[in-house]
């Protein structure tokens, strides 16, 4: 079975901003272009960054600056991948945090891009089950919904994670409009009062399928409307579930890859894959590929439950920890990928050995890490930081030898937001690093 590259489907006129740029410039770009999402590039080159649309949700709703510098912020990263690479390559390496890849020439620079929309259109229908309905492909029922009276703020704090990109709009139990990360980018472009109820702003009526709709139907649907998530109904017209463009991909793909298994022994390598991989989605939702820690989306959850706790029983606050890998870059340029992979995994195996059960370990992205401490604060926090620098210090690594980790410590304060908590801990891990990494400093 051929494949087919991912030059040939990817969108070649990438638009992109430079991380000096400031966040309003990123609302402007996105706006003008009808984008959901932005490519961030970086003085160092092979380097790129995402901005979506549920990040200026959180952005605004936390009260960030948006005269602040994209650089100063924390933005997914986006892998690379070279220009022979072919739609299975792209399902192998396309992360569970952040679902596009770049693709790169000979020289290093940026030709193109991929997201699940690309891919789901490159599916060829006729490898499908035509009588798959898309009810039976429903893998939870998370549609959040608001009443028509709500301000529009409130609806948009409902989206501010990930996990939730729309919000359906319901006057006495009747779903009567829709609003997307899409609509919002609008809003923010044209700097529009959020007081106001959400039906000022919603689209209206809701666009949905019905349940008995065929896969086939509904990639084909995906494709024409270019949406990112499809809102179900069954026949008496009442909103029954939600599938993401991500759900739907990694259903299509089991789906093909048991229709796979009757082309012979040459295929069975990449049954194998196919399977394991959709199997697993649902588990990679929630934990890193390769450390097998939490990942961004876990971690963010549960810094909302922590918020929600202080909110409503007033007790203790928490503490959060960064940080991350001394010169890391130089342990992948001098012993590869490979070896640096398994630092990764060494360190996250010592570090959640050091920590409660209710203590959270999370891989934040690339070379950094990101504990949450309930209950804890700041000087018990330091002390726990303290005991994980020790421990990787002494340890030594498979070729490697002895490495070191900077650490930045902040505790909750009266009126944070998770955002200023997050970069109140990360300017607290960058002063370690420029006092001379290997140590903990308090924000």
């Amino acid at each position: 079975m051929k494949f087919p590259r991912l030059i040939d489907i990817a969108t070649k006129k990438v638009v992109t901003i430079d991380e000096n740029e400031r966040l309003n410039d990123v609302v402007t770009a996105m706006h003008q272009h009808n984008l959901r999402d932005i490519i961030i590039t970086r003085e160092e080159s092979n380097h790129y960054g995402l901005i979506t649309a549920n990040d200026l949700i959180r952005f605004k709703i936390e009260r960030v600056d948006f005269d602040a510098k994209i650089k100063e912020l924390k933005v997914d990263q986006v892998s690379t991948i070279g220009t022979d690479a072919t739609l299975l390559d792209a399902f192998k390496e396309i992360q569970d945090t952040c679902h596009c890849l770049c693709l790169i020439d000979d020289n290093k620079e940026l030709c193109g891009f991929v997201n699940y929309t690309d891919i789901i259109g490159s599916i060829d229908p006729s490898s499908l089950i035509k009588e798959q309905k898309i009810k039976d492909l429903l893998w939870n029922n998370k549609v959040k919904h608001v009443s028509a009276d709500v301000a529009t703020s409130e609806a948009l704090r409902m989206m501010s994670h990930v996990i939730y990109d729309s919000v359906i709009i319901y006057d006495n139990d009747k779903a009567v409009g829709i609003i997307t990360t899409k609509d919002t980018i609008r809003l923010l472009s044209n700097g529009s009062d959020l007081s106001q109820p959400i039906t000022k702003y919603m689209s209206s009526p809701i666009r949905t399928i019905d349940e008995n709709t065929s896969i086939q139907e509904t990639i084909a649907f995906v494709q024409k409307e270019n949406f990112k998530r499809v809102i179900v109904s069954n026949k008496e017209g009442i909103v029954v579930g939600q599938i993401s463009q991500q759900e739907l991909l990694s259903k299509v793909y089991s789906r093909w890859a048991e229709g796979l298994k009757s082309h012979g022994k040459e295929l069975e390598e990449i049954n194998k894959m196919l399977e394991a991989r959709a199997s697993k989605f649902e588990e990679m939702a929630q934990l890193d590929a390769l450390t097998g820690l939490a990942n961004r989306s876990s971690f963010e959850e549960k810094m909302i439950d922590e918020f929600e706790r202080i909110e409503r029983y007033q007790t203790q606050a928490f503490s959060i920890i960064f940080f991350d890998i001394d010169h890391f870059k130089s342990i992948n340029d001098t012993y590869g990928h490979l070896i640096g992979d398994h630092v990764l995994k060494s360190i996250s195996t010592q570090c959640k050995s050091l920590l409660r059960t209710n203590d959270m370990l999370a891989r934040w992205g690339g070379e950094e890490f990101v504990v949450i401490l309930p209950m804890i604060d700041a000087e018990g926090a330091q002390i726990v930081a303290q005991k994980m620098r020790k421990y990787i210090e002494a340890y030594i690594f498979e070729q490697v030898g002895n490495i070191t980790c900077s650490f930045g410590v902040s505790q909750y304060q009266l009126g944070d937001t998770p955002t200023a908590l997050l970069h109140r801990c990360d300017n607290a891990m960058y002063e370690a690093k420029k006092a001379g990494r290997n140590r903990v400093i308090l924000a």
